[in-house]
């Protein structure tokens, strides 16, 4: 028997059309969008989708505040260097 590494999965985004705050609402399908240098702090993305997206500096909340990502779903998304205190998501 034949164990091989863990290898992370290979994101293919392409192409992403840059995202902004007003794009994240409640139970919004965001496909194919590049959010960065954003603070989420008092955004409501309850129940939005991500898929095939990139989120890169962006700032989740703090723990006085963070961001509520109940029902959130992340789907082959990278999320990278950003910053978060607390995150709810029951």
């Amino acid at each position: 028997m034949t164990t091989e590494t863990p290898r992370p999965p290979k994101l293919d985004l392409g192409r992403l059309t840059p995202g902004f705050l007003g794009d994240i609402v409640p139970e919004e399908f965001l496909e194919g969008m590049d959010f960065a240098d954003l603070d989420l702090t008092e955004i409501d993305s309850t129940q939005a989708t991500f898929l095939d997206c990139a989120l890169t500096r962006v700032n989740f909340g703090e723990a006085e505040a963070p961001v509520d990502l109940t029902g959130v779903r992340f789907t082959c998304t990278r999320v990278e260097g950003c910053r978060a205190d607390t995150w709810a998501m029951p």
